[in-house]
């Protein structure tokens, strides 16, 4: 740092019991919150957004290739043979789903019953509707279920495994049995799909899939893929999103009002002793720059505080409180937090840059002090 420009760094300070000191200490505050705010929430958001799309890509198929009207052996066999080449897939298979009432032990609870590749038998439950029903493997639960010809079917049949999906949803109203047990239960001499299910290398590329799907398999069949059929949940993730980012956006309004409403404070307090400087032939840059180096300094403060509140809250609270800020309707049962290293450094280097830009006015007001003028008043 050149000697002139360190002089004024040491010179223009903020004098002790100014008002500049203490709206200083206003602004690092307002620098913290805005800096634990966006990390708290853009971690948190990345958290939720990932752990539910890993979720939600390994319990459910990533393209649904259903019939508009009744798909024939033919027509399946067709339709397999037609997709199957295409890049990215592993594996394409028929399925079926159907309503249900599971019962056992004077409990019950409605549930789909879904087709899996599967070489267990029994029924595979989650491990919510296991502790409402209290079964374990082995027990006997009773099926009611609506048969092809659209009769009510009463069935009885046993749990085989209990999992856990980690979406609440999954795990207590979705069922999975393998073809055969399926075609048994809805009252099927052999098993018949009513449906396609593909699964990708890469779940992230399944709208382009399905539009690959949809040309080689003509107008007969709709193509869903995993992001539509859950489509709701992203949009109420993109809303809680822009909330937050709002939120965030507030709190960074505060904190360059603040700071600029500081370096003001500083430049008028030190007015006569920027003066002086100019007299002995400062240059005007060395006078703003010394000014914007105090807000810098005051907001890289204040950022590094609301990182290490951040780095702190994370290590502290319980992965449950976060489900708790997310709401009772989240489909997630818990959610993994981890805190990034690129995240706050990138953060506080934001907070510097835009500490120099609202102290900008202020600062470039300092360099144009008049020299004679102001020594004449003081």
């Amino acid at each position: 740092m050149p000697l002139v420009l360190k002089l004024a760094v040491r010179s223009i300070s903020l004098k002790r019991g100014g008002l500049a000191r203490f709206t200083s200490l206003a602004a690092a505050l307002m620098v913290s919150i805005a800096v634990f705010t966006f990390l708290f929430t853009y971690t948190l958001a990345r958290a939720f957004e990932t752990t539910l799309i890993s979720s939600l890509t390994r319990s459910e198929p990533h393209v649904v290739i259903a019939p508009v009207g009744t798909l024939s052996k033919d027509t399946l066999g067709g339709i397999v043979d037609r997709v199957a080449g295409i890049d990215g897939l592993t594996g394409i298979r028929p399925a079926a789903a159907t309503h249900a009432m599971v019962s056992a032990n004077r409990r019950s609870n409605v549930v789909l019953i879904r087709t899996a590749e599967s070489e267990s038998s029994g029924l595979m439950i989650g491990d919510l509707l296991a502790a409402r029903l209290e079964v374990a493997p082995g027990d006997e639960v009773e099926l009611v279920v609506q048969a092809r010809d659209e009769s009510l079917r009463k069935v009885r049949t046993r749990v085989g495994r209990v999992s856990s999906s980690g979406l609440a949803d999954q795990d207590l109203s979705v069922v999975s049995v393998g073809h055969n047990e399926y075609a048994a239960i809805v009252g099927e001499e052999v098993f018949t799909p009513d449906h396609i299910e593909v699964f990708l290398a890469d779940p992230m590329t399944a709208d382009d899939a399905a539009a690959r799907i949809a040309a080689l398999a003509g107008n007969a069949v709709q193509v869903v893929t995993w992001q539509r059929s859950n489509r709701v949940l992203f949009e109420s993730l993109r809303t809680a999103k822009s909330f937050a980012a709002l939120v965030v956006l507030l709190f960074a309004a505060f904190g360059m009002f603040g700071l600029a409403i500081t370096t003001a404070v500083l430049v008028r307090e030190q007015k006569a002793d920027i003066a002086i400087f100019r007299t002995l032939g400062m240059p005007q840059r060395s006078i703003a720059l010394a000014v914007a180096i105090h807000t810098a300094a005051i907001a890289l403060a204040g950022g590094l505080l609301g990182v290490a509140l951040f780095y702190l809250t994370l290590s502290t609270i319980d992965a449950s409180f976060f489900l708790a800020l997310l709401g009772t309707g989240t489909p997630l049962r818990t959610v993994s937090v981890v805190p990034g290293v690129l995240e706050p450094a990138l953060t506080l280097a934001a907070a510097v840059a835009l500490a120099i830009v609202s102290g900008l006015i202020p600062a470039l007001s300092a360099a144009r002090i008049k020299p004679l003028a102001n020594l004449r008043h003081t």
